[in-house]
């Protein structure tokens, strides 16, 4: 007998975020959990796909709001309980673009 889920679209949860191309180039390398499916974003060109989970969608990215490019409000979701190995990736990506 086949299990069947919920569809991911009406139901949220704790699932392996990966980082695209774009999440490596801005410091991201290493998977984590993370949140995805409530936090639904429409992409468009001002959104750049830092992560994405195992459907795809994205659980991580940056909304240009007209400054520089890669610059701008970041998404990133951490529930209390996940699991980030290298929070160095974290600061990576958090101060990407910021000249001290």
């Amino acid at each position: 007998m086949a299990c069947k889920y919920a569809d991911k679209k009406i139901v949220g949860g704790i699932y392996l975020s990966y980082p695209t191309a774009e999440g490596r180039n801005g410091g991201l390398i290493d998977p984590w959990t993370g949140f995805s499916g409530l936090t639904g974003v429409k992409l468009d060109s001002t959104i750049k796909v830092l992560a994405t989970d195992e459907f795809e969608t994205a659980t991580t990215w940056v909304k240009n709001h007209g400054g520089r490019v890669g610059v701008g409000l970041l998404q990133l979701y951490l529930p209390l309980t996940g699991v980030f190995r290298n929070f160095s990736d974290l600061r990576s990506v958090i101060e990407f673009g910021i000249t001290w």
